[in-house]
């Protein structure tokens, strides 16, 4: 059996800041970490994320080209945030994934869930498949909520685009 190897996987999610103060708040690279999953048979994938596992991996300052480390100060409150406010009371996200030549059907997981669409490149080797493409999700389909910022003057903009790698090994 080919199960998800964490070591040789990414899964980034970039939000953007939307609103009327959008421009004083950063653009986001949030790393899904710790993943299990596995292949079922020849067309069908399944994996599993904590929530609490996610991490900010980069920021920029909203509307700017360079990415960087994130502010260490604000780091921790941006996670506490993901896990307490934005997916109160969801332990992990799951991904279940049926290929059909190079696209893939999605179903993800959080509160509620998504279902797409997206293209996909598939390698195979000994012991190996990787699989890698880009999805676009909606932060409300997944039963996200804002976070809750004073006087709500920024918001998260629903489109979640995530950039994935996932390898399977056995």
């Amino acid at each position: 059996m080919l199960t998800l190897d964490p070591a040789r996987s990414s899964f980034v999610a970039e939000t953007i800041p939307t609103g009327l103060m959008a421009r004083l708040g950063h653009d986001l690279r949030v790393e899904a970490r710790h993943g299990t999953g596995r292949i079922v048979d020849d067309m069908r994938a399944e994996a599993s994320f904590a929530v609490d596992a996610m991490h900010v991996q980069e920021s920029r300052r909203h509307g700017t080209a360079s990415w960087g480390p994130p502010p260490a100060r604000d780091t921790a409150e941006i996670e506490e945030r993901l896990r307490e406010q934005v997916f109160p009371r969801v332990r992990a996200m799951t991904v279940r994934a049926t290929l059909d030549g190079a696209h893939a059907d999605l179903e993800v997981t959080a509160k509620d869930t998504w279902r797409g669409r997206v293209p996909v490149s598939v390698k195979h080797g000994d012991q190996l498949v990787e699989v890698t493409g880009t999805a676009t999700l909606s932060l409300s389909a997944l039963g996200g909520e804002q976070p809750r910022v004073p006087l709500g003057v920024m918001q998260l903009e629903d489109v979640v685009v995530v950039r994935f790698r996932a390898t399977f090994a056995g």
